[in-house]
């Protein structure tokens, strides 16, 4: 790891928190529920939907190609080129949704998934030289320290902008307030790639070189499919979740755009609590009660939303303060402590090739949730099942599923380690 001697720590942090403020808006604003609720505009599929949402996480296959000129270009050449190339692409896509009457839903839908996917290739690519770039310039002992803070500010930035979108969605027709919306999105990135440019490069480690195989190795490995493992159960099941609550509530509940941004700055604004609280437990107790309770909470996320599906619990602001605590709890618990945990679990020989791993497989699991369950919902659009005073129909099977899947993954995060540093490493 390289030493923080030459700049201070504190600055330096504090240029990436703020690099992720402003990268997390603008990321939020074309990949996430906005971008979902424009193509539900277009008249998407639930099919649909899902490949937009698995676009980001798929398209992280490019790290492990990008991995072998990563020595060569070096972490900052490599990461900077690549969030300048997305954030080009993001200038098109504020421009579409005033070409819709023009040229029609269908088409705009295809040129906007043509973006998007452009967008998320050029962001995969460069994204293999990031987790190793901030491993070498934060001390072990501050690691989760760095990641409750980094999270918070990412938080944050979601509490701002969902809560700006609300009020834009509000006052403004859709098609030009997802128009501002996207060019919001551009601002932001360009703020983002400013911090970025001035965070510290280092060298390429030993670390970050190509390893070799040996009996400690093959240990680590174990390891490592211990979390992969982990990570497809718990990952696959968030990314599917955090999707389609939103045509649940949208065609059946007949929630507008603007409730539906509402309730996901709620949920981002109890991340932000969670942070406060978790800012230096993790590096005081370990990784494994933070990921004990995100099973716990995310499990009873999901089964508030099995309910409200099967219309046994109404909506109602106490269900849906339930709701939010629980995805919000679940979520930061997961996010600090998944993170750390790979970190804990990196090799002195082959790191970046060891986090492109991690990080692929973790991408994969978020982009195959979606897309499956998205053509699971449209086999069966609009079948229900009325049994009694509720109803059985393709939400209560999809959340029971993603409950139970969640519920499995402490087989292996039971085969994990704790990941609690010793005393004499404090934050900075």
């Amino acid at each position: 790891m390289v030493a923080a001697s030459g700049w201070d720590l504190r600055t330096t942090i504090l240029r990436i928190n703020l690099f992720q403020l402003f990268n997390t808006a603008s990321f939020t604003l074309v990949n996430g529920v906005p971008m979902i609720l424009f193509f539900r505009e277009m008249g998407a599929s639930d099919f649909l939907l899902g490949v937009v949402a698995s676009l980001g996480p798929t398209l992280n296959l490019l790290q492990i190609p990008a991995t072998r000129y990563l020595p060569r270009i070096g972490y900052r050449r490599l990461v900077v080129g690549g969030w300048s190339v997305r954030t080009s692409f993001i200038a098109g896509m504020a421009l579409l949704p005033w070409a819709v009457p023009l040229l029609g839903g269908k088409v705009t839908s295809m040129m906007m998934l043509l973006l998007l996917f452009a967008y998320n290739a050029s962001r995969g690519a460069s994204l293999c030289g990031f987790l190793p770039w901030m491993t070498s310039l934060v001390p072990e002992g501050s690691r989760g320290w760095f990641l409750a803070r980094d999270l918070f500010f990412s938080a944050a930035a979601s509490v701002i902008i969902l809560a700006g979108c609300f009020l834009l969605f509000r006052g403004h027709s859709s098609l030009s307030a997802f128009s501002w919306t996207f060019w919001g999105s551009f601002a932001a990135g360009l703020c983002s790639l400013w911090l970025l440019k001035r965070v510290p490069d280092v060298p390429i480690a030993a670390a970050d070189q190509p390893r070799e195989r040996t009996a400690r190795k093959r240990k680590g490995d174990r390891g490592l499919l211990d979390l992969m493992g982990f990570n497809v159960l718990t990952a696959s099941s968030l990314a599917t979740g955090a999707v389609f609550w939103v045509p649940l509530l949208q065609g059946e509940h007949r929630w507008t755009p603007a409730s539906i941004l509402g309730l996901l700055a709620s949920q981002s604004g109890l991340v932000l609590l969670s942070l406060v609280f978790l800012r230096n437990r993790i590096d005081r107790f370990g990784n494994r009660p933070a990921l004990l309770a995100a099973v716990l909470a995310i499990t009873t996320n999901f089964g508030l939303w099995l309910a409200i599906a099967a219309r046994l619990l109404p909506i109602h602001p106490i269900t849906l303060t339930l709701v939010v605590a629980s995805w919000g709890i679940g979520f930061s618990c997961f996010q600090v402590g998944n993170v750390h945990l790979a970190m804990q679990l990196a090799p002195r020989e082959g790191r970046s090739e060891y986090f492109a791993r991690f990080s692929v497989v973790n991408s994969l699991a978020l982009g195959a949730g979606p897309i499956l369950w998205g053509a699971f919902l449209g086999f069966l659009p609009g079948w229900k099942l009325p049994i009694g005073s509720c109803e059985a129909n393709p939400y209560v099977f999809l959340f029971l599923c993603l409950g139970l899947l969640v519920a499995a993954s402490l087989f292996f995060l039971a085969r994990l380690p704790g990941g609690r540093l010793p005393e004499s490493s404090p934050a900075p």
